[in-house]
């Protein structure tokens, strides 16, 4: 390694300001999807039979329920994506604030 990492601040503070952007579509279109896939589920559309009864224990029930738990682990990803553009922002700034402090401590190089 070089031992020096150069870095646009404003095309990074940019990038991450659209990876903010599409973070947040990413989250908005997953809570709709998964507000009709919840409705969905609650209307039990297969049905209340012996079959669907048995086949809601399997999909909705358990421990962990399967169909429930794949829904939040999939949103905790989908959180994760969407507060990612945040954190490069904080990365940069941290990065920047150091720098301003590290010339006024040390001088320009």
């Amino acid at each position: 390694m070089s031992g020096e990492t150069a870095v646009d601040p404003q095309a990074a503070l940019s990038a991450a300001s659209q990876l903010t952007a599409a973070g947040e579509a990413l989250l908005a279109s997953w809570l709709r999807l998964r507000a009709r896939i919840d409705d969905l589920n609650g209307q039990q559309a297969w049905g209340g039979d012996q079959v669907g009864k048995q086949f809601n224990d399997h999909y909705m029930l358990g421990s962990p329920p399967p169909a429930p738990n794949l829904l939040d682990v999939g949103e905790g990803l989908i959180r994760a994506v969407a507060g990612l553009g945040t954190q490069v922002t904080e990365g940069v700034r941290g990065v920047l604030d150091i720098d301003e402090l590290t010339a006024q401590w040390f001088g320009e190089k």
